[in-house]
């Protein structure tokens, strides 16, 4: 398999395939059609013509995700020793570490995109995905104290306070991917990116039928906002200045609904939890190399665009989704 712009050719070089076959990351990477991100190539007409393709830099950055390289400059190496995996990345010739910072910044603004038109794909594979979604953040500790974008938030799994930011994400329950997030600073309450997230959404919000939180997202505007769309959005009860008895779930008041049905719904919200730990342990989302919220956000972005090419890959091939175990 060879490449162009970024656009891949596939022909019957035995060699190539089994040199794909050797690298799992590689056919990972070839699982979805990268034809589909053609956008990315456009020339807006200012400046000089771009030197390389803006798709091969999003392949060489999602490769690195997937096979745990830790810095651009392991990459460049990696490539300069493998001349077929450059090519097949999409580069016709080695580019230099400091053009990564370039072109990661010619992404930032097309990853919701991107990751929209993926889910798609997952999509066609997968017919009750999105059915069920989680929401929940999780936090991303400061590369360097001197980041002024990060702030002090507090850690309430490890009860303690940490500075960084949150990564607030909606996932898909069934397959534990990433579906839309947004990155802000430690201190923002969870709850302030509920309507955020879901607007992201847009016409695939038609596709969900439940949506399941904990209690920090437990308001009567999110339960009636998303009952007149068609969803229910199931959350822990917070007791918080409650004086009377009241229902399990604050949904109760609106839908006659046993506390044993709804239990056996929300335990499916325990797959945010697992969610977050292939995104920060298997795939090194909390490893952070970069300050500045921008840059974050990118690079968070990068990390679910792999995770959300993991999941495709495995539902083409009749596996289960839910793993970063490639097999």
């Amino acid at each position: 398999m060879s490449s162009k712009n970024g656009l891949l050719i596939t022909h019957s070089c035995l060699d190539c395939q089994i040199r794909i076959l050797s690298d799992v990351h590689i056919e990972v990477l070839d699982s979805f059609d990268w034809q589909l991100l053609v956008f990315l190539e456009r020339y807006k007409g200012r400046g000089r013509p771009l030197e390389y393709s803006t798709i091969a830099f999003l392949r060489a950055l999602v490769y690195m995700e997937l096979s745990g390289i830790t810095s651009v400059r392991k990459l460049v190496r990696v490539l300069e020793r493998d001349k077929y995996k450059m090519k097949n990345l999409g580069f016709h010739r080695l580019p230099d570490h400091s053009l990564f910072s370039r072109y990661k910044q010619r992404l930032r603004d097309h990853i919701p995109r991107i990751m929209t038109i993926i889910n798609t794909s997952i999509m066609k594979e997968e017919p009750l995905h999105m059915l069920i979604l989680g929401i929940d953040s999780t936090k991303l500790e400061a590369f360097s104290w001197e980041d002024m974008d990060a702030d002090w938030g507090f850690d309430h799994v490890r009860k303690k306070f940490y500075y960084g930011y949150k990564v607030h994400l909606l996932y898909d329950l069934e397959s534990m991917t990433p579906v839309c997030y947004t990155v802000t600073r430690a201190n923002c309450h969870d709850n302030t990116q509920t309507t955020p997230l879901v607007k992201r959404l847009g016409a695939r919000l038609l596709k969900v039928n439940t949506i399941l939180a904990d209690k920090a997202y437990d308001t009567r505007e999110n339960i009636e906002k998303h009952w007149d769309a068609g969803v229910l959005f199931i959350a822990a009860r917070n007791k918080r200045n409650t004086k009377k008895p009241v229902n399990k779930y604050r949904i109760q008041d609106y839908l006659n609904m046993p506390d044993e049905t709804i239990d056996r719904i929300y335990k499916n919200r325990m797959d945010c939890e697992h969610a977050n730990f292939l995104l920060k342990e298997q795939l090194g989302l909390k490893d952070l190399k970069t300050i500045g919220r921008e840059k974050v956000r990118v690079k968070v972005g990068i990390t679910l665009i792999a995770r959300q090419i993991q999941a495709l890959r495995q539902l083409i091939h009749q596996k289960s989704p839910r793993t970063t175990i490639i097999n």
